[in-house]
């Protein structure tokens, strides 16, 4: 983060000639640009939220941050092929950006995950931002295809009051999205689950998380394993999110 600083406050240093600014200023868009969509990546949209966060602290104001997911992407891939996805891609992006507000921002997280930070926003007005992104990607069309999208939303200093911690619970908040129905929008913490199958869990030799989970006729593969608290958990798996409940030693699957 540092390193960034450095180079920014160079692009304007008046002492330095303006090809040199120019070259500066080149180096630092291909650095935190996404080549695809031309939106901010992941490393600027992290700056910028730090920064963010020190003038809603200075403000005392409130700023939101969105995490929002393209439903079912890999369908458009397989049926569209890569180049098409990516015409997608911009195409969603593009539009996103279109129903967000000139102060705001908007990030490509990587995949199919982009971020927005909302800054003077509270909870209900980032809400309705997300909401319009909502309808306009389930209304529109792109090169035929339908899409939909999920949003969590998490907002300094009602949720969370730092980065790394909004960032998590926005992410969380997308997650149950997506688990709960898809194209939904999703408060942080406004959610409710219902205990659901009994669940058993598969470990490979050596390995202390689980690999695999059974419920039911259903089978996953678990490809990450996050804690969400000490009953909780949300299994990052190849049919997408899985939400667990632990009572008694016991394992259930939550929706």
């Amino acid at each position: 983060m540092e390193k960034l600083e450095h180079l920014l406050a160079k692009i304007d240093n008046l002492e330095l000639t303006p090809e040199t600014r120019e070259l500066l200023a080149n180096l630092a868009k291909a650095a935190f640009t996404d080549n695809l969509t031309g939106l901010p990546n992941r490393r600027l949209f992290e700056y910028r939220l730090q920064q963010s966060l020190k003038q809603a602290q200075a403000e005392k104001s409130q700023l939101s941050v969105l995490f929002l997911d393209l439903d079912n992407f890999k369908v458009v891939n397989d049926e569209l092929g890569h180049t098409y996805g990516d015409k997608v891609l911009k195409e969603t992006a593009a539009l996103m950006k279109r129903h967000l507000r000139a102060h705001d921002l908007l990030a490509r997280w990587g995949g199919e995950e982009f971020a927005a930070i909302l800054p003077h926003t509270n909870t209900e007005q980032g809400f309705f931002v997300a909401e319009r992104i909502r309808r306009a990607i389930k209304d529109g069309s792109f090169w035929g295809q339908k899409l939909t999208i999920s949003c969590g939303i998490a907002t300094f200093p009602t949720h969370a009051r730092d980065a790394g911690s909004l960032i998590a619970l926005a992410d969380q908040a997308m997650y149950f999205a997506k688990a709960a129905s898809k194209n939904k929008v999703t408060i942080c913490g406004e959610f409710k689950f219902k205990r659901g199958e009994k669940a058993a869990l598969g470990y490979k030799p050596g390995r202390n998380l689980p690999t695999s989970i059974w419920a039911g006729k259903s089978f996953f593969l678990v490809k990450n394993w996050l804690e969400i608290n000490k009953e909780i958990v949300l299994a990052q798996t190849d049919r997408g999110p899985v939400y667990l409940e632990k009572k008694e030693e016991v394992w259930f699957v939550l929706t």
